[in-house]
């Protein structure tokens, strides 16, 4: 018998456009947690308000009219969402976020299992997954580059890091959080379909689509979405100001509307001082591009 391929599951199943998780039923791009639905919304990374503690970042998303936040931890920002944050922190916090109608789209530290440290890598990932489910966030985003060029140790790297992958998938599971793996640096989208796939494609395991990496890498979001598709949690994104530039951004959009999206679009931008103005700026782009689509 022929050993089954990415290509024929995906062709002999509907894991391209819908699966079973939990007895129901999810079309395409539609991500659940049992902590709480995600809605499709505007959000942003704290990495562009690293200064600001949490009762200023949900100030500054209910001042430009952004619905969730997606948490940095490990660069000391100013927030305090890191792994020793005591329970009843995480508690505080939870309630404040409910009682103000904001999201915690999700924590994003930088766990990766690309080398000789991935039982730590996933220990760690562990507890980051505990302290999502804590707060109530979605999901919790990790990494999976700098992948090898030479193909064969690229699949190599594929096949090692799903099966911690799997793993950390099945852990998030039980705790009501999904991951979401970045398409990051080399790792694009199909690298993260082949890694899903070896890891037998974990109700949890989920994609944090950033369309930037893989236009760098000659990847257009028609082609990613071929291999992520229904599989979306989380997208980050920076609308560019050049017209031109904006337009693979428009067909992710029109990609993800169509199947149903109902996650976060997290503004990323690593940047320090007041962004004030890049807030603002955002979500007028925002506003633009779903009039574009009427919604």
């Amino acid at each position: 018998m022929k050993s089954l391929t990415r290509r024929h599951f995906l062709a002999t199943t509907s894991a391209a456009t819908a699966t079973w998780i939990g007895g129901t039923k999810l079309s395409a791009g539609q991500p659940v947690s049992r902590n709480k639905p995600c809605r499709m919304k505007l959000g942003f990374l704290t990495s562009l308000a690293q200064d600001k503690t949490i009762p200023e970042l949900i100030d500054l998303a209910m001042t430009y009219g952004y619905e969730a936040i997606e948490f940095r931890p490990e660069w000391k920002q100013a927030h305090g969402v890191e792994l020793s944050m005591s329970k009843a922190k995480r508690q505080e916090t939870r309630a404040r976020f409910v009682d103000q109608g904001i999201a915690i789209s999700a924590v994003s530290p930088g766990v990766k299992f690309l080398n000789d440290d991935r039982d730590q890598q996933l220990e760690k990932l562990y507890r980051y997954i505990n302290l999502a489910a804590d707060l109530g966030a979605c999901c919790v985003r990790f990494f999976a580059d700098p992948l090898p060029v030479d193909p064969v140790q690229r699949r190599e790297s594929h096949k090692v890091q799903a099966e911690y992958q799997a793993r950390a998938a099945q852990r998030a599971w039980d705790v009501g959080v999904l991951l979401a793996l970045e398409t990051h640096g080399n790792s694009i989208g199909v690298d993260a379909g082949e890694m899903m796939f070896l890891a037998g494609f974990p109700p949890a395991f989920r994609v944090n689509w950033h369309l930037s990496h893989s236009l760098k890498r000659g990847e257009d979001a028609d082609t990613a979405y071929r291999h992520i598709k229904g599989r979306v949690v989380h997208v980050h994104f920076s609308f560019p100001d050049d017209t031109k530039a904006m337009k693979p951004l428009q067909r992710q959009f029109e990609l993800l509307l169509h199947d149903g999206y109902t996650g976060t679009y997290s503004l990323e931008v690593i940047r320090k001082g007041d962004n004030r103005d890049l807030l603002r700026a955002q979500a007028e782009k925002w506003k633009q591009m779903k009039a574009a689509f009427h919604v």
